[in-house]
């Protein structure tokens, strides 16, 4: 029997389970760190003022301040947590020829040729053709070269994929 998870501790699996960004990505964080630090102190005193408006139990606008002021911090410690422990990622510029992670491949799937982009799962997009290297068809090309096939059973349907080109 599997023990229920609090609110908060799914997160925290998800966020730990891969530490891979790009360095793109790693700044955006930070600027999303420095943006918060400083609509800190206005979410602060909006608390205050609304805590000086009387009873806290019937002050929506105190529940509101207080809601934002946690929210800042917990996403404040999500990031920092998450910076402490990241990985960069380097795209492109795979020197060995073998697909690994950051490596862009074109493959040709039923006839139609694809770009991928392999990244970590927090950065995944399939729709723009960044998929995660844990994914099914991430895991199956990494070590593969140009020029080799890869079948991938996806929904009980195998699917060859054919290097054309690794970057």
């Amino acid at each position: 029997m599997q023990l229920p998870k609090r609110r908060g501790e799914w997160k925290r699996d998800l966020a730990a389970a891969d530490e891979y960004l790009t360095p793109d990505a790693i700044d955006e964080l930070k600027r999303e760190l420095i943006s918060i630090q400083a609509a800190r102190p206005g979410a602060v005193s909006e608390l205050a003022r609304t805590r000086e408006m009387g009873d806290l139990s019937e002050n929506f606008a105190y529940t509101v301040a207080k809601g934002k002021v946690m929210g800042m911090d917990n996403r404040l410690i999500e990031i920092k947590e998450q910076l402490k422990r990241v990985k960069p990622l380097k795209i492109g510029g795979n020197a060995g020829g073998f697909i690994a992670a950051g490596s862009i491949v074109t493959v040709e799937v039923n006839g139609k040729q694809k770009t991928l982009t392999l990244v970590g799962t927090q950065q995944a997009d399939p729709l723009s053709g960044k998929i995660s290297f844990h994914s099914p068809v991430g895991a199956a090309l990494m070590g593969h070269l140009a020029g080799d096939e890869v079948t991938v059973t996806i929904n009980n349907r195998s699917v060859v994929y054919k290097i054309i080109e690794v970057k």
